[in-house]
C-alpha cells in the first residue's frame, strides 16, 4: 500500500547502497507508477548495481516517463544491454529507432531481443543483415527476434535454420 511505497521511495536515498538497491528491486516488483520519478532520480546513482536495479525497475513499470528515462539511459555505456531489455519489456514503439541505431552500431543480441518484444517490423532488415554477417553466439537471439517480428523472408529463414543439421 501507500505507506510501504512511501518508505521504499525514501529508502532510495539511503546512505547504504544495498538499501537503495533493495528498494529499487521491490519498487520494480510493485509496478506502481508513483515510484517512477524517484526511480528516475536513482539513474544518477554512482553504484553500478543500484543504477542497474533502477533500470530494471523502470522497465517493469508501464509508464511513458519510464520509457523516456530509459531511452536517455542508453547513453550509460555499461548499461546499454540492461536498458535495451527494459525498453523491450515496456513494448513502447517510441524506442524502436533508438534501439535499431544501437543494434546497428553495437550488435548487442539483447537489443535484437528488445526489438522483437516491441514488435515493429522496421527492425527486420537490420536484424536480417546482422544475421547474415553476425557471430554464431548471436544466432539464437536474432532468430527469436525475427520469429516475433515476422515479415518477408523471415519464415523462409526460420525453416532453413530448422533444417540445418549443425544446430
Amino acid at each position: 500500500g501507500q505507506p510501504a511505497l512511501d518508505k521504499l521511495i525514501t529508502a532510495l536515498r539511503a546512505p547504504d547502497h544495498n538499501t537503495r538497491q533493495g528498494a529499487a528491486y521491490v519498487l520494480g516488483r510493485m509496478k506502481d507508477p508513483k515510484a517512477v520519478p524517484a526511480l528516475i532520480a536513482v539513474l544518477k546513482d554512482t553504484v553500478y548495481d543500484v543504477k542497474g536495479e533502477a533500470i530494471d525497475a523502470l522497465g517493469a513499470i508501464p509508464d511513458p516517463r519510464a520509457v523516456d528515462a530509459l531511452m536517455e539511459a542508453t547513453k550509460y555505456e555499461g548499461y546499454i544491454q540492461l536498458t535495451a531489455i527494459a525498453l523491450g519489456k515496456q513494448k513502447d514503439k517510441r524506442a524502436v529507432d533508438l534501439l535499431i541505431k544501437i543494434f546497428q552500431t553495437k550488435r548487442y543480441p539483447w537489443t535484437a531481443w528488445a526489438l522483437g518484444e516491441i514488435g515493429d517490423r522496421k527492425a527486420v532488415p537490420p536484424i536480417m543483415e546482422c544475421y547474415k554477417t553476425g557471430q554464431p553466439y548471436t544466432k539464437t537471439e536474432l532468430l527469436e527476434a525475427l520469429g516475433k517480428l515476422g515479415g518477408p523472408g523471415v519464415i523462409e529463414l526460420l525453416l532453413k535454420e530448422l533444417n540445418d543439421p549443425t544446430w
